[in-house]
């Protein structure tokens, strides 16, 4: 009994076969018949993986880019991935697992590098990211794996490209800022001159009617003399 009995812990599959149908244990307790049956382990826990293009990859552009990456990947959860996955990593450690994937991963990468221009990647790495997924997913289901996300850590290129991209958004955004703050002094400006003008207006306002009451007034004094 004590030799039969085994406890699956929450992030590792236990695979008893040989005897019967196979059986999965996770978190739990069951009994293998010692001898009788085999008792093998597939752990559950998420790898990450760091993936990079190993040389220049002409994009789309014909631009010679590189890429680096972190991908995080585990086991399918389902019955069906655990078994399909046992086939490959079946009591192998984390290290052994990412090794076997790396290739696959950076194979997918270096392909949608081929097809996208290199402002849209640098640009929207979210668009790149997704796009290495759909590309790689359906190639890491055959082995039983989940591709729970991938993060684009930088790109690089051998003509500083990337470079002279951000030189020239810097003077975008300068010359944005420097026509924002022209438009805005110019603004102000009129804004002062409309002020002033209305002060000025209501000033020779007040005047004139100034004026007009003293006329009024001295009208007024020549009439009660006479």
């Amino acid at each position: 009994f004590i030799l039969g009995y085994v406890k699956a812990s929450p992030d590792t599959a236990y695979i008893i076969s040989g005897f019967r149908k196979t059986r999965i244990l996770i978190g739990k307790a069951g009994f293998r018949i010692p001898f009788l049956a085999r008792l093998d382990k597939l752990s559950l826990k998420m790898f990450s993986v760091d993936v990079k293009t190993t040389d220049y990859v002409p994009n789309a552009e014909y631009i010679n880019v590189k890429v680096d990456a972190t991908v995080k990947i585990r086991i399918g959860q389902s019955e069906e991935m655990m078994t399909l996955a046992s086939k490959f990593f079946l009591n192998e450690g984390e290290d052994m697992i990412i090794r076997r994937v790396q290739d696959t991963l950076e194979g997918n990468m270096r392909e949608i590098v081929g097809q996208m221009k290199l402002e849209e990647m640098v640009i929207d790495r979210k668009a790149f990211g997704e796009r290495v997924q759909e590309n790689a997913v359906p190639d890491l289901q055959k082995m039983g794996l989940e591709m729970i996300s991938f993060n684009v850590q930088s790109f690089s290129d051998q003509n500083n490209v990337i470079e002279d991209l951000g030189i020239d958004n810097i003077s975008q955004i300068k010359k944005g800022a420097a026509i924002a703050k022209a438009q805005a002094d110019r603004d102000i400006a009129i804004s002062q001159a409309q002020a002033a003008k209305e002060a000025n207006d209501a000033k020779v306002q007040a005047d004139m009617e100034i004026a007009e009451k003293q006329t009024s007034l001295a009208i007024r004094q020549a009439e009660l003399k006479q």
